[in-house]
């Protein structure tokens, strides 16, 4: 079933899973799905992960933070892409290599790190 943001669309979403035993300030981290520019979405500078946590964050183009929606300023291709999470020194922290997908079909890691859905 499609996830609808808080605009009732359903855009793109990457869930970001913390699996770590400490809370993660993600406002040094960045998402792109672009290799040559690894910092071409920062997450808020307020944002955090805790422990065992998920947040998820819409790759819809809009770049912007509403209340519950925090929507980045590209979406995912359905002719598959990659997806990656940077920190601020430019070091990759994970990546997600997806093949095309049809739409409304989601893309799942177990035990990782991200979780992508287009």
């Amino acid at each position: 079933m499609p996830v609808e943001d808080n605009f009732s669309e359903t855009p793109d979403w990457i869930e970001i899973y913390n699996p770590t035993q400490e809370r993660v300030v993600l406002g040094d981290y960045f998402l792109s799905d672009n290799p040559g520019d690894l910092q071409l979405w920062r997450f808020p500078e307020d944002f955090f992960i805790d422990p065992g946590e998920y947040l998820l964050v819409y790759a819809s183009g809009k770049d912007q933070v509403t209340g519950s929606g925090i929507h980045t300023n590209f979406s995912i291709s359905s002719e598959g892409e990659p997806v990656i999470l940077s920190d601020k020194d430019g070091n990759i922290m994970d990546t997600c290599v997806l093949a095309p997908m049809p739409y409304d079909v989601s893309y799942g890691r177990t035990g990782q790190d991200m979780t992508f859905q287009y």
